[in-house]
């Protein structure tokens, strides 16, 4: 019988670890900042809890590779070639791991982590109802609940919320295959009913044969189950259907009432014949991803790029125009190619042990813990399932699901086993987590403060207060995550010369960008913004160089670089008018689709100052009878077609768009 100090400790543990979920999910689903470092200072906590656990703890031999795959981790971050980035990756991984530990290596409850799982299906219920009502009155098109931008209603993450509740949905049939009371019954079915039918809603493709592949071996789990009583096994698999059946049903009268506020309703059939007008930037761009990450990790396989550098390091390789993500859309891929292949080696090892050593001691499990282990492994299959075609593990509340969920799992095992268990009864390991989580606590609070002082200068910035900003900043540089620090100190700098008109201004300018790019190296915007003030202060063949080298670095996603390059190009050839004619066409057809959310860059201004550019340079040449009249109707085209996909985009988002957009 447990101690009244045990059993409160575990109700610690458990409750800590859904006020996590909950403020991250609440929180734009735990993409933000805050949720990233609320879960590393939480870290602390959980340490000091595994501190004052008195009984001896339990490692696993997989626990090994997951060290390695920590190791290796960090060295990318060392040796990241994109140093401005990454913090959030290494927060989330490193405390993916120490939960693994934590949870892993103790003696859990059963009870009381049931009741944990409860209150994850109520948080789903109620995350989903608020979605119901964000879907039906505001205007994004797909299902999002709280995982969207709230100060922006045309960003959303549906694929994230769908998994999530990929991670959520075996829970409910868990408690269902249990003798459960008539009222808790109902509800559960209930709650599957409005979670199942939200997750149609996101239009998912990838969540969608994500749960048709963790379904097939639950069915046939149910049928195997069954045998002697194949009427109760048929009748269980009626229900499941009749769920099914009616969450489709549901999303009839929602869309039915979606479509009194909104014009825009996606159809199912459409999603998933890719007619709905995204095949070009969902499909074949995931396909350019893979390939192009392959290409990146034969560069740098050892340690990667480092964390969070795909969305700088990929445009060198990338081929189609705009097709750029900040992940490639598969999380072995982005650890491949950010970590390197020992870190995706070790992680692999790390889930590919687990499940051995499962299967080794399956015999030796009561049914309850094989129920549990079913419906964990479930959750976790089908969210990597989902990670394969879409990353989502930058979310606090899916990656912080999945590393418990393994927890658990580490733990039945550790707890039928004797094999490849080590037990620990000295404090060292304890000692080293708590280090750990003293540190993340630090980094936490660290970026906390400089993350509200860059705030504070970005906010002085925007309101010409450039004393107060440049204090802010110069107080700022101390922060760790340096992402644009340098870029914003840099445009105040611009900004003082344009009012000022002081050339050390441009010079200061000058410097910032530069220690910007020598943390990343990657980054074309800087380069293109060197070219620029080099362009300022007359260093002409400096400009040129600087714009060569953004083009190279990024020549599919931003315009301005080609406007930069003609804009100093002394010696217009018909090779490059035809090829510039070419890009712009193709620029075109993205626009006629508001690709990628276009027409809230600059691309389409860059895309008609081109245009105008371009017959100003032929005016008086020898292409000035070849190319006139095709540039002018190509100019009026892109205008005309901007000012449409602009229209439509504010009609139906309620908006107006300004250059500060």
């Amino acid at each position: 019988m447990q101690s009244k100090a045990s059993h409160f400790f575990e109700y610690l543990t458990w409750v800590g670890f859904l006020v996590i979920i909950t403020f991250s999910v609440y929180n734009d689903g735990g993409i933000d900042i805050l949720s990233h470092l609320f879960l590393s200072g939480s870290l602390i906590i959980f340490g000091i809890l595994y501190l004052l656990y008195k009984k001896p703890l339990k490692y696993g031999i997989e626990l090994i590779p997951l060290l390695f795959f920590l190791v290796f981790f960090l060295l990318s971050f060392v040796f990241s070639q994109t140093k401005n980035v990454g913090l959030f990756e290494l927060i989330l991984f490193i405390s993916g791991a120490f939960v693994y530990i934590y949870v892993s290596s103790q003696k859990w409850d059963f009870s009381i982590f049931e009741k944990f799982m409860k209150w994850i299906v109520v948080i789903a219920v109620i995350i989903t109802l608020y979605g119901y009502f964000h879907y039906i009155f505001d205007p994004f098109n797909r299902f999002t609940s709280t995982f969207v931008e709230r100060i922006y209603n045309f960003v959303g993450y549906p694929n994230a919320y769908a998994n999530f509740i990929l991670a959520v949905i075996p829970i409910p049939f868990y408690f269902l295959y249990k003798d459960v009371k008539p009222s808790v019954r109902r509800a559960l079915y209930v709650s599957l009913i409005l979670i199942i039918s939200a997750f149609f809603l996101t239009y998912s493709r990838g969540a969608f044969i994500a749960l048709s592949v963790i379904s097939i071996p639950y069915i046939l789990g149910i049928l195997f189950s069954s045998k002697g009583h194949l009427k109760q096994g048929i009748k269980k698999l009626k229900t499941i259907v009749l769920l099914v059946v009616l969450s489709a049903i549901l999303t009839i009268p929602v869309n039915y009432l979606r479509s009194m506020n909104n014009s825009e309703v996606a159809s199912f059939a459409d999603k998933i014949t890719l007619e709905s007008g995204e095949k070009d930037t969902s499909t074949s761009d995931r396909l350019e991803f893979w390939e192009g990450s392959i290409e990146m990790f034969m560069d740098n396989p050892v340690f990667g790029t480092g964390p969070g550098s795909f969305q700088y390091v990929f445009p060198a390789y990338q081929k189609t125009l705009l097709a750029n993500s900040n992940s490639p859309h598969n999380l072995f891929l982005k650890l491949l190619v950010e970590n390197g292949v020992f870190a995706m080696a070790f992680f692999v090892l790390f889930m590919l042990i687990l499940f051995l050593r499962g299967i080794m001691v399956y015999k030796n499990f009561t049914k309850n813990e094989r129920l549990l282990i079913f419906t964990l492994a479930a959750s976790i299959i089908g969210s990597l399932l989902h990670n394969m075609v879409d990353y989502n593990l930058n979310f606090v509340s899916i990656i912080l699901l999945l590393f418990i969920f393994f927890g658990v799992i580490g733990f039945i095992i550790n707890k039928n086993s004797d094999k490849f268990v080590t037990e620990l009864k000295v404090r060292f390991v304890k000692y080293l987590l708590v280090l750990v989580g003293l540190l993340m606590c630090f980094v936490a609070l660290h970026e906390v403060y400089y993350s509200y002082v860059f705030i504070q200068a970005r906010a002085a910035h925007k309101a010409g207060d450039y004393t107060a900003a440049e204090s802010y900043y110069t107080k700022a540089k101390d922060i760790f995550l340096k992402r644009d620090l340098f870029i914003g100190f840099a445009q105040m700098n611009v900004k003082k010369f344009e009012t000022e008109g002081d050339i050390k201004y441009l010079e200061n300018a000058e410097k910032l960008l530069l220690t910007g790019f020598s943390l990343n190296s990657h980054d074309a915007f800087i380069v293109n913004y060197l070219g620029d003030i080099a362009f300022d202060m007359n260093k002409i063949e400096q400009a040129k160089n600087y714009y060569a080298q953004s083009l190279k670095l990024d020549p599919k996603n931003n315009l301005d670089y080609y406007y930069d390059n003609l804009n100093v190009d002394d010696a217009l050839t018909k090779e490059e008018i035809d090829d510039l004619i070419a890009l712009l066409d193709d620029y075109h057809d993205k626009l006629a689709q508001n690709a990628h959310l276009t027409i809230l860059t600059g691309n389409p201004d860059s895309a008609v100052m081109i245009y105008e550019l371009l017959l100003s340079k032929i005016k008086d040449t020898e292409f000035a009878f070849v190319y006139n009249d095709k540039l002018l109707e190509g100019l009026k085209q892109m205008q005309d077609t901007y000012e449409l996909e602009k229209s439509k985009f504010e009609k139906h988002y309620n908006l107006k768009l300004t250059k500060e957009d």
